[in-house]
């Protein structure tokens, strides 16, 4: 086998951010949607009182919606250190061509 434990380490944090995407993007999509319905019959209900509505409906889903920028903040997280850096390839190649060449002067 060729991988190595940071391979398996980057592959658990890339499927972690799916996951957190995933499951963090749940709630707050209930919650704009019950958030919406409630202000739809509210609005319904007395008209009049419509743009008081909006008002507080838009910051109701602003607030809902934390949840969601703090589950893909979480996400870019565990994508973005687990990156390997550009010089990581070059070390790598620098090493292996270093045991070579040791290999080949023992020889």
């Amino acid at each position: 086998m060729d991988a190595n434990y940071s391979t398996y380490a980057q592959a658990a944090a890339f499927i972690g951010a799916a996951i957190a995407m995933g499951v963090g993007s749940i709630g707050p999509a209930i919650g704009q949607g019950m958030i919406g319905k409630a202000a739809c019959e509210a609005v319904g209900k007395s008209p009049e009182t419509g743009s008081k509505m909006r008002m507080m409906m838009l910051i109701a889903m602003g607030l809902v919606e934390t949840s969601a920028i703090y589950a893909f903040v979480v996400a870019m997280m565990l994508i973005l250190y687990n990156l390997p850096s550009p010089d990581h390839k070059e070390k790598n190649s620098e090493a292996t061509h270093t045991s070579h060449v040791v290999t080949e002067r023992t020889k």
